[in-house]
């Protein structure tokens, strides 16, 4: 209302008026038909005794349909404000005066009645105007709303009772509930759980509840591999108080998103699907809309508590850069120099003293049981001279990660399904019944003359078996590292990477990455990867996709790389050379550029020209 009086809308109108001779700008047939009546041989004696002239008066007028509903619409608006004020005893609203003393204004005065006239663009399309218009709707049925509200008073009295009371229980902390979306219909004044009613339970012992979020204003690591996500910063190692477990509610009709960082409970709904941040990382059930709006709360989640632009993120060693697409794109949007770290890595930081290290090929094994998987993995300690001069507690040496050994595979679809049902927060099943929170079990220790006798790992100096989140490792590291500035502390092993080409009649692996290639995870920075051999694109196809393994695998990874041009089709075959480069910790961790070899094919009288082309990988439509 305030901005519409001060800048009311106006349109340029026309009228006659008797103006003074110099005021004239505009003459029309009216006024010379004015003039010629007139007494007087000449124009100059029809005016020598009265100066003034009817003529052509324009002017921007405020008398519109929209200002027209607006003058409407405060009059009718200021009658329910004087009667609260004169028969509620409330204070008077500050629109009255204001709308009072705009009716006294001149441009007020000069704008005509509401003739009930059917709503123009203006009233329909305008910010203000519109607003003007639903409340005008609206104040036609005051009468008939309040009529209805008297109608319900008692109905309605029961309703804020019985809120009223859930809230007192909630905030005295003698009754837990269980998280369930609310819906609210302001018009019917109806509040509906979306189950038929609330599950809440008599707490014993009292639950005292604390509304207030502790900010960390330091570098952080942080594993996400748990429900309550443990976090370790220079002077402390500590699980987080929230439960980082979000849900998605939906029926036929509609959708509702929570998320149960404050949770008392967890209802598993039927109608409701369940993401923790560990299905953010293991869970194959899940489609990907469903993680990736997950893991975007997660995250913002964590950046209200941790305020750095620094967060170290553990991985479990045996998933691929591919598999934590999800994790790694919401955490980079809110942590700029985020940095995943394989928990091995945090693990030999956290319990490895260099002074044990007696020589270069010092062999480390950790094992990790996570995720329904035995996961063993090597590092090897290597010098560096210059290391051990910028670094000199670490004698030199940086450690040197092997591609992980899965030792075990678990029941990946009963662990799965148990970690659902074992939350470690008290949860309700969708028949209602209450369970008490199940602790994770302790992975089972693996004696090393086991793993000595695996042909994939053989002999090592000593075994680290990983039995709770390393994070002490990994803030260690980043504070070493600090120091050591651009020499980086470990190396990566990336896995073999391959595609498949048809050759010689029969699809075989064109070799990206091959066995034992070793980047310096430094974030950010493009590692250019060699790829030795040529690659030829065949003539006649619009566009080629060639699915992506790792390792020996025989199994696809999920994902293909596909490549597009304008120049496709090719009318012959164009043999290129592939440029390969990995960036650690970045949203696309491989880029692959194709380069065209321009070469004379028998009588070809023109050169092939063929751009490079940039390609991302990105997961298969049969995976969402």
């Amino acid at each position: 209302m305030e901005r519409l009086i001060r800048a009311l809308n106006k349109s340029p109108r026309r009228e006659q008026a008797m103006l003074p001779v110099h005021a004239v700008r505009e003459l029309d047939a009216n006024s010379f038909i004015k003039l010629s009546n007139r007494p007087g041989r000449n124009i100059r004696e029809k005016l020598a005794g009265q100066p003034y002239l009817q003529a052509v008066r324009r002017f921007q007028s405020v008398n519109l349909p929209e200002n027209r509903l607006l003058k409407a619409f405060l009059a009718r608006l200021a009658e329910p404000l004087e009667l609260r004020r004169d028969c509620l005893r409330e204070e008077e609203n500050e629109l009255l005066p204001k709308i009072q003393l705009w009716f006294r204004s001149d441009e007020a005065q000069a704008i005509a009645r509401w003739d009930n006239l059917p709503p123009n663009n203006t009233l329909l399309s305008h910010r203000d105007y519109r607003r003007v218009w639903d409340a005008w709707r609206w104040l036609q049925t005051l009468d008939d709303d309040i009529a209805r509200d008297f109608s319900h008073l008692e109905a309605r009295a029961k309703i804020m009772e019985l809120w009223m009371e859930h809230g007192r229980r909630y905030l005295d902390g003698t009754y837990r509930f269980a998280e369930s979306p609310v819906l609210f219909d302001y018009d019917k004044f109806e509040i509906r759980p979306w189950p038929s009613q609330l599950a809440f339970q008599k707490a014993t012992p009292k639950i005292i509840r604390s509304f207030s979020t502790k900010e960390i204003s330091e570098p952080v690591c942080v594993d996400l591999a748990a429900l309550r996500p443990r976090y370790a910063t220079t002077v402390s190692s500590v699980s987080l108080s929230d439960t980082y477990l979000w849900q998605q509610w939906k029926n036929e009709a509609e959708s509702v998103d929570i998320e149960l960082f404050n949770s008392d409970a967890a209802y598993l709904h039927h109608d409701a699907i369940s993401i923790s941040s560990t299905d953010l990382f293991f869970s194959r059930d899940k489609t990907v809309e469903h993680l990736d709006r997950a893991a975007r709360a997660f995250a913002s989640k964590l950046r209200d508590i941790f305020k750095d632009d620094t967060l170290i993120w553990l991985v479990p060693d045996f998933l691929s850069d591919f598999e934590l697409a999800i994790v790694r794109r919401n955490i980079n949007a809110r942590f700029p120099n985020a940095e995943p770290l394989p928990r091995s890595v945090a693990a030999v930081f956290k319990q490895v003293d260099y002074s044990r290290i007696k020589s270069e090929g010092f062999l480390i094994v950790v094992v990790d049981t996570i995720g329904g998987k035995t996961c063993v993995t090597k590092l090897i300690a290597r010098f560096d001279s210059e290391l051990k001069k910028r670094l000199p507690e670490t004698n030199g040496f940086y450690w040197e990660r092997c591609p992980p050994v899965i030792f075990a595979h678990g029941d990946t679809e009963n662990a799965e399904g148990k970690e659902r049902q074992n939350y470690d927060i008290i949860i309700v099943d969708d028949k209602k019944r209450w369970h008490g929170k199940i602790m994770t079990e302790k992975p089972q220790f693996i004696d090393p003359n086991t793993l000595i006798c695996d042909p994939r790992i053989g002999q090592f100096a000593f075994c680290i078996n990983l039995t709770n989140a390393p994070v002490r490792g990994g803030i260690r590291l980043h504070a070493l590292q600090q120091r050591a500035d651009e020499i980086p502390l470990w190396r990566d092993q990336i896995p073999e990477l391959s595609i498949k080409v048809m050759k010689d009649g029969r699809y075989q692996r064109f070799y990206l990455v091959s066995r034992g290639t070793t980047v310096k995870p430094i974030r950010g920075l493009s590692v250019p990867i060699s790829v030795q051999k040529k690659f030829t694109l065949p003539a006649g196809s619009p566009f080629y996709q060639f699915p992506l393994f790792q390792g020996e695998n025989a199994d696809e990874l999920g994902f293909s790389a596909r490549l597009d041009s304008p120049a496709f089709p090719l009318k012959t075959n164009a043999v290129c050379e592939l440029n390969l480069a990995f960036a650690y910790g970045t949203d696309e961790p491989y880029e692959l550029i194709f380069g065209s070899i321009a070469e004379f094919v028998g009588e070809l009288t023109e050169n092939l020209i063929f751009p490079a082309v940039n390609f991302q990988l990105f997961r298969r439509c049969a995976r969402g």
